[in-house]
């Protein structure tokens, strides 16, 4: 977001790194209004920020004037509280009727199918970026790629220069065009946006990969169909072994994705545990019910569990040397919320700690 009126001078407290929970992606109009009024006192001139389709529809963002925004892909959610994918689509293309009253910057995503559509919308100054597509203004012409990252050759500006990521997956290498294209609209020399991007560390609980007693654990927080189809794909290039799913659906959310999900889960995973991820107050037998409807139409095998971290180490328990191991929906989540109570709870720690169980029970060497 480019700076505000309330902006001032940079101080060395802005050079700081600090982060601090607020609840919801994006904080109601008080608390977001209150959050960059104490973050302009503290000297900071610029801000990144998710607007939440929520929080457009409920005027989160009034009064916000925005530098830049990006459109990076429209999937299949939320539709619990927008009702179809057409207003979900909706809300969002409000927010690009936003950028264009405020003359700030549209970023636009080719490779998404919703890209017509807000290109129709798009303010004046507009860069779109692509995997796909060679006329978008930045272009990944190729990319080596491990699940440590790798390199993107990118076309932009008019120019070739090499992308470093420390982030696996193609799914990243969008959210790298998309970081590169801002940096170009706010005037940042390319190689400038290019060195930063190089400096991005893994984002907690998205594509964490551990191991150990030569399994693999794969951590993200994918929780969407759309999400489902990346994580998974990229998953296959950790290792050829086995591929076990643990997941779940999340309570009082759109219930339309769950057979999605199960059908997803069964078709690329080789072996499925359904266990739950955050019921809330929803009946825990509706939610399972509404996944295994999906599931029930592959023929992987699978099994439900209610118990979550019993479902983990039953996953890594038979598991074999050289298999994947898969949990999504929960990623840097410390807790299970069941009935408005949220119950500790990590995916992360669980598999840290089953996995050194495993670590324990193998034979000393020339035992």
């Amino acid at each position: 977001m480019a700076p505000g009126p309330w902006s001032v001078p940079p101080t060395e407290r802005a050079t700081e790194a600090r982060s601090r929970a607020s609840g919801y992606s994006t904080p109601g109009a008080p608390e977001l209004a209150a959050l960059l009024r104490s973050l302009a006192d503290e000297g900071v001139r610029g801000l990144a920020m998710e607007v939440s389709s929520h929080a457009l529809a409920q005027g989160r963002v009034e009064g916000v004037r925005f530098g830049v925004g990006i459109f990076t892909n429209l999937t299949h959610e939320h539709l619990d509280y927008h009702g179809t994918l057409e207003a979900y689509r909706g809300a969002k293309l409000g927010f690009f009727d936003r950028l264009r009253e405020q003359d700030a910057w549209g970023i636009v995503n080719l490779d998404d199918p919703s890209a017509e559509a807000f290109l129709a919308r798009a303010p004046r100054r507009l860069i779109t970026y692509s995997q796909a597509h060679p006329r978008a203004d930045v272009f990944a012409e190729a990319a080596d790629l491990d699940p440590a990252g790798g390199t993107v050759r990118v076309l932009a500006a008019g120019e070739r220069l090499e992308l470093r990521l420390a982030l696996g997956g193609r799914f990243n290498v969008s959210n790298a065009l998309a970081a590169l294209a801002t940096g170009l609209a706010l005037g940042l020399p390319p190689e400038r946006a290019a060195a930063a991007i190089a400096r991005v560390e893994r984002v907690p609980g998205r594509f964490e990969v551990y191991r150990g007693s030569g399994r693999t654990v794969l951590i993200d927080y994918a929780h969407t169909p759309d999400a489902f189809e990346r994580v998974l794909a990229a998953a296959r290039q950790l290792g050829p072994g086995s591929l076990t799913l643990v997941f779940g659906c999340g309570g009082e959310r759109d219930r339309e994705k769950r057979p999605l999900m199960g059908q997803i889960a069964g078709r690329l995973a080789d072996r499925v545990y359904l266990t739950p991820d955050n019921p809330r107050r929803e009946p825990l037998e509706r939610i399972m019910e509404d996944v295994a409807a999906g599931l029930r139409r592959t023929a992987v095998p699978w099994k439900r569990l209610d118990d979550r971290a019993a479902a983990v180490r039953e996953a890594l328990g038979t598991s074999r040397p050289g298999d994947l191991v898969v949990l999504l929906g929960k990623g840097d989540e410390a807790y299970q919320e069941v009935d408005g109570v949220k119950h500790p709870y990590s995916d992360r720690e669980t598999a840290r700690r089953e996995l050194a169980a495993l670590e324990s029970r193998l034979e000393p060497a020339g035992g």
